[in-house]
């Protein structure tokens, strides 16, 4: 089993990534993208991948299209900067000192390449009647925005992704 990014509304290009790996990628895109968000769909987007933490929510579940990242026709341009911004900072390791791992370069770098492919082609025709973000409900201990202590990164309902992944390790 494992996870899959596609990009159905462009092409049928996918990357299929172990769970291992998808855990990786979404530690340090929460890693590099939290540091980054400033608005709030940038803060939600954030909040979204951190959704992606398969300890939590099972494994071989979180894998996305592309299409499923609440894009917005009036800031379609902004968001589309923003997220290619968050997979550069990532690729240039921001934040990865945080982890109680060293990510395997070799197997991260690439993924986070075509990743940034797949951003590139995504086009504001592809994101003509997108879903909005799903972010599940905040209890009264975790609210919105809040960030981990330790790694800052935005939590999900449950807590923080890189914490729970590091609680396996």
């Amino acid at each position: 089993m494992g996870n899959r990014i596609s990009n159905k509304r462009v092409n049928d290009q996918s990357i299929k990534m172990s769970n291992g790996l998808t855990a990786v990628i979404m530690d340090v895109i929460c890693l590099a993208g939290s540091g980054l968000a400033e608005t709030e769909h940038e803060k939600d987007l954030m909040i979204w991948f951190a959704q992606k933490d398969q300890d939590i929510f099972g494994i071989g579940i979180v894998g996305f299209d592309v299409s499923d990242m609440g894009w917005k026709k009036e800031i379609f341009e902004a968001q589309k900067s923003f997220i290619l911004e968050v997979i550069d900072s990532a690729a240039q390791k921001t934040g990865w000192e945080k982890l109680n791992y060293s990510p395997k370069e070799d197997r991260v770098l690439p993924v986070l390449k075509e990743l940034r492919e797949m951003i590139m082609a995504f086009s504001e025709t592809h994101a003509e009647n997108a879903v909005p973000l799903k972010i599940y409900p905040f209890e009264e201990k975790i609210m919105k925005y809040d960030r981990c202590e330790k790694h800052r990164v935005y939590l999900h309902t449950l807590g923080c992704i890189v914490c729970n992944n590091a609680a396996l390790g």
